[in-house]
């Protein structure tokens, strides 16, 4: 079945960008003339994505607002913050029976190849696929380390390990594709996170693809200013 809809994780307050984010919410923030939603919803339409949907929370109105003549995009707005999965479980209604979607992090940038994703989710009959990327040694204990087989199925996770404990050098990237069966593993309207709470549960059921194109997470400051210059040398397709 052809994947042509996913869904952007777009309610996160943005405290660590803040002042950025005191009177914008974070997936409104300009890189290179562009908002870091603006260039997602690209990459998706790139991948044959026609239909996105996001839960929006922290400065809702105004994403509201940006995105009120695109009839393709759909949205949903938290009263309460429920955690990653928890925010895709809001949005299960959107997403039929039988089918795959994509679902991204509203403050990724990245040039992540999505279709090859897709293509990698379909051949493994993973009930989940996430992007993993490699990083500096040094910078493993900033993330989630994701631990995989010689086949690329995951084993194990951990989260923000030191150089010491970490047991893989591959992070995960918040880029993720899902069978339909995943809202089976999260409860409804309870607070729940897909690396704390639903991926421990389907070890052996997650395959893995490796982003080797750009891919930052703008969730600091100086994260930000460092994917304002990238962008700016062209290191990152806006």
């Amino acid at each position: 079945m052809t994947v042509t809809k996913a869904m952007i994780m777009a309610a996160g307050v943005g405290s660590r960008l803040a002042p950025v984010t005191d009177n914008l919410p974070k997936p409104l923030v300009p890189i290179a003339g562009k908002t870091v939603m603006d260039i997602a919803l690209g990459k998706l339409r790139k991948a044959g994505i026609t239909q996105v949907i996001a839960n929006l929370y922290s400065h809702s109105e105004k994403i509201i607002e940006h995105y009120k003549h695109d009839a393709n995009f759909h949205y949903i707005v938290e009263e309460t913050l429920s955690g990653t999965a928890g925010g895709v479980k809001k949005c299960q209604f959107f997403f039929e029976p039988g089918e795959s979607f994509v679902v991204l992090s509203g403050d990724g940038l990245t040039d992540a190849d999505i279709a090859r994703a897709i293509k990698i989710h379909e051949k493994s009959d993973a009930i989940a696929t996430i992007g993993i990327k490699k990083v500096p040694a040094q910078q493993l204990s900033n993330f989630g380390v994701v631990v995989t087989d010689k086949t690329g199925f995951v084993t194990g996770f951990q989260e923000k390990p030191s150089v010491q404990q970490a047991k893989g050098s591959h992070i995960n990237t918040g880029i993720y594709i899902f069978k339909y069966e995943i809202f089976e593993y999260i409860p409804a309207d309870t607070f729940f996170d897909f690396a704390k709470d639903v991926f421990p549960q389907l070890l052996g059921k997650i395959m893995t693809f490796e982003v080797t194109e750009y891919w930052s997470d703008i969730g600091t400051l100086e994260q930000y200013e460092e994917s304002i210059r990238d962008a700016r040398e062209g290191k990152v397709t806006v």
